[in-house]
């Protein structure tokens, strides 16, 4: 009697009966869902993990979370079908119910696909190239959900009812600035496959590029991004990179130092003598240099006799502290042994008539 009053009376075009039953669905839907979710976190992981393989494991992880929105996509779908609703409004809430659960779908390809590029691919690959591995897995999974969640969209477009092929040619210009994004979008991709594959530089090296001096901090898909000496960050497209000439700066073995000592012209040899000895014994004592060092009087200057010194520092990391220590070496010797380091200075001769 109950259900015949339910079914018998409402309000908005549908009966009680029909309230209670997409109530009812909800309801269900909830309790399904939140099962499913334990099933998977307790029941299902539990049996994955007794068995010998991995790839279960990694299914389970992957499927679990979009298993759970399909059944509450499809719950509301089906709840809203009990319902009595203007045709517009049901298609249209059906239609974005369906890109959804589409949509649902390819970010369980898509995680899959990436906890198979995890677990499966990244320790061969570090295995073969511990240098290369971590950035080159970083790439192939970007690549990777790049090329199925575009999948994905293209599949839902096409399923509402949408010819691809005619939707891009009827884009026009739209259609050529997307061409020509897609060949940039590619020149960046490869270039960054060849930035990883060929390995000029890895994340933390400091290198020169493009008039930028800087550390890298990221190699991305499609740009690498730098930190510059003055912590300006960088963003240069791969196709770039790929494009210049680099110089790796971590991977010297020493840095070279050379610059000119002038020297007055009253001094004599014997004090230049000197003074290239106390150049050599200084860069030669200094353990942050190599012990090679070129030290030669090798020209008449303007303003003064030329000492040109040339010499290597291994401590890369402290350049500018071995500079600081060597020259005010050679500063306090020098005057120590008073050898005048020389000043542009001008004598002028008069002649007398």
């Amino acid at each position: 009697m109950v259900l015949d009053y339910l079914n018998s009376y409402g309000v908005l075009g549908n009966t009680f009966l029909q309230y209670a039953s997409f109530l009812a669905i909800l309801i269900a839907t909830a309790i399904l869902a939140k099962v499913a979710f334990k099933i998977f976190k307790g029941v299902v992981r539990r049996a994955a993990a007794t068995t010998k393989t991995k790839i279960d494991d990694v299914l389970v992880d992957s499927i679990e979370e979009p298993v759970v929105i399909a059944i509450v996509l499809v719950g509301i779908y089906a709840a809203l079908n009990i319902l009595t609703l203007p045709e517009v409004f049901i298609a249209k809430v059906n239609t974005f119910l369906k890109v959804l659960l589409f949509l649902d779908a390819t970010w369980l390809f898509s995680k899959a696909a990436m906890d198979i590029i995890e677990n499966f691919i990244k320790p061969v690959v570090e295995k073969a190239q511990p240098e290369m591995g971590e950035h080159f897995i970083y790439l192939v999974k970007r690549v990777t959900k790049i090329i199925i969640w575009v999948l994905g969209i293209l599949f839902v477009i096409s399923n509402l009812g949408y010819d691809i092929s005619t939707l891009i040619a009827g884009l026009g210009i739209g259609g050529v600035a997307i061409a020509l994004a897609v060949k940039d979008l590619l020149s960046n991709i490869f270039g960054g496959v060849t930035v990883i594959t060929d390995m000029p530089f890895k994340v933390g090296d400091r290198i020169r590029v493009a008039n930028i001096d800087g550390t890298v901090t990221e190699i991305g898909v499609r740009s690498t991004k730098i930190k510059s000496l003055d912590g300006t960050q960088y963003i240069v497209p791969n196709s770039k990179m790929i494009d210049s000439v680099i110089e790796n700066v971590s991977r010297e073995k020493a840095r070279k130092i050379k610059f000119t000592i002038g020297v007055e012209y009253g001094t004599s040899n014997a004090k230049i003598k000197k003074a290239k000895k106390i150049i050599e014994d200084i860069i030669k004592k200094n353990k942050a240099t190599e012990d090679k060092s070129i030290v030669y009087f090798t020209s008449f200057g303007d303003f003064s006799l030329n000492i040109l010194v040339i010499y290597y520092i291994k401590d890369l990391k402290n350049i500018l502290p071995v500079k600081d220590e060597i020259n005010f070496k050679i500063k306090e010797a020098f005057e120590k042994a008073k050898i005048e380091m020389a000043f542009p200075t001008q004598t002028l001769h008069v002649k007398k008539g």
